[in-house]
């Protein structure tokens, strides 16, 4: 069988594959026959991903992208983001519908989407990596890094001699926009582990006074007087921010709204909708999950310095994205630096404080 290697394909070619079969055999060094059922295949460094794209029926409803089971795929607009997701009341196997989580589903993937757009056939849209943050059970959110593939190792036939800049196999890491060769320089040197401290002992006292099951038993009188006046101090110690008792416990609620609000921030999955979503305000819904888990530092910081961050990783163009979704480039970009993965949130921000 000839095949017609290709060096390098880019989402701006016009090149289109009938099979997913050709798209291995013409750009990752396969010797299929025939085409296969399997949604992914592993490369070296990552996936080949097969998905089909959303389409609208005769009748005007979108219709699944697969057959065989309840996902939908699509591409955003703007060739950004890939969107993996299930409509409410569908069901896959409870394995299927687990959060992402860092390694197993952080494996960068070469899509190659089969769309009515493209009559049918398989189109190269970019290499993107699951936004482990962003995600969740049922909708999942892959993000594009590299919208080309250099192909030279497989159209050399030879599975070695392909490393960026730094010496690092080109495909282990995927690194967005910046100037990272300055910033892992840095790394190694900043002191981490001081910006960590600061959050120990006094939260730790806070969240064993006020564990979840102690909130939901208290009192009308007892949650505002003691547990809100307690919040609104630790708040001011983790984020510098005065807040008053009226910002965390709204006058206009009933004492059940704002117990059940507090209940779900505290326990939810769906973290980024509701803190969107939330009655008192994002910021303040992200302080109050901060408080419990740093993880979740940067959902309360000031708009300000959410914006100042971008800029401080090259994201200039993205301070006028919605607060949530600031919030989740953020976090992607962490979650992109490998070198950072010890690292807590608060230390992590501390760090791209000190970019230049």
């Amino acid at each position: 069988m000839i095949v017609n290697r290709l060096s390098k394909i880019s989402v701006s070619d016009k090149r289109l594959f009938q099979y997913n079969s050709d798209v291995m055999n013409e750009c990752f060094g396969g010797n299929y026959n025939h085409y296969f059922n399997d949604a992914i295949k592993e490369v070296y460094g990552a996936n080949v991903w097969f998905p089909k794209e959303r389409v609208k029926g005769h009748d005007g409803e979108w219709q699944p992208g697969s057959k065989e089971v309840n996902w939908k795929n699509y591409v955003s607009d703007d060739g950004k983001k890939v969107y993996m997701y299930l409509n409410p009341g569908e069901t896959v196997k409870d394995s299927v519908k687990e959060r992402p989580e860092k390694p197993k589903t952080a494996t960068p993937c070469h899509v190659f989407m089969k769309s009515d757009k493209f009559d049918g056939y398989y189109k190269y849209v970019g290499t993107f990596l699951n936004d482990i943050n962003a995600s969740t059970g049922d909708v999942r959110i892959s993000r594009l890094v590299k919208d080309e593939i250099d192909l030279s190792i497989w159209f050399n036939n030879e599975n070695a001699g392909y490393y960026d800049v730094d010496g690092n196999p080109a495909f282990d890491r995927m690194y967005l926009g910046g100037n990272f060769k300055s910033h892992k320089k840095i790394i190694s040197s900043f002191d981490y582990l001081s910006h960590e401290e600061k959050f120990d002992n006094r939260v730790k006292m806070f969240k064993n006074d006020y564990a979840l099951p102690r909130i939901v038993r208290l009192g009308e009188d007892s949650f505002k007087a003691d547990f809100i006046t307690e919040l609104t101090e630790i708040i001011k110690f983790i984020y510098g921010r005065e807040l008053k008792v009226k910002d965390l416990y709204p006058s206009n609620k009933s004492f059940q709204e704002i117990g059940m609000e507090y209940y779900k921030l505290l326990t939810s999955e769906d973290y980024n909708n509701d803190i969107k979503s939330s009655i008192l305000g994002s910021q303040i819904a992200g302080m109050i999950k901060g408080v419990y888990d740093s993880y979740f530092f940067i959902y309360g910081m000031e708009d300000e310095d959410i914006d100042t961050c971008l800029k401080r990783i090259g994201y200039e163009d993205k301070v006028s994205e919605d607060r949530i979704e600031k919030c989740c480039l953020l976090y992607f970009w962490k979650q992109c630096m490998c070198e950072l993965d010890a690292w807590t949130i608060p230390a992590y921000i501390e760090f791209v404080k000190s970019l230049a």
